[in-house]
């Protein structure tokens, strides 16, 4: 348990300063806790991958946004590698995002799971892309 916790320090502490700034409430910068570095990262890799998901939309002559496969094949192409894919795919706390296009074709939701991995459709503790909203049109 000691050795798993030391690693886990290491790793963090080797992360602190590669990931986007954090600014606490009491005007502090950089990650506060490791909670709102993964937070930071959730947020910054949403926006990335919101982007690509509006790029579709764009390129689609009725403005529908994509299926998961055509959203995950266009992910593989901005991202060749494996590692740049699971960088961008995952969260800060190492979930997957949650992509969900909506009946109409015109919605969309894009969320991490959170600090607790679970997807509550964007209530609870989920962290919904484009600074709060959770439904995108």
């Amino acid at each position: 348990m000691f050795k798993f916790m030391l690693i886990a320090v290491f790793a963090l502490a080797a992360c602190v300063g590669c990931g986007p700034e954090v600014v606490s409430t009491d005007g502090q910068t950089g990650p506060q806790t490791a909670d709102q570095l993964a937070a930071a990262v959730s947020e910054e890799r949403l926006e990335k991958l919101s982007e690509i998901v509006r790029s579709l939309r764009d390129s689609d002559s009725n403005m529908m946004y994509p299926r998961e496969d055509a959203f995950l094949a266009a992910v593989k192409k901005a991202y060749p590698s494996q590692d740049m894919q699971n960088d961008v795919l995952l969260d800060g706390w190492g979930n997957p995002f949650v992509y969900t296009r909506y009946g109409d074709n015109r919605t969309y939701r894009l969320h991490s799971m959170g600090p607790n991995g679970t997807n509550e459709h964007g209530t609870g503790d989920d962290a919904p892309s484009r600074g709060g909203e959770t439904i995108i049109e």
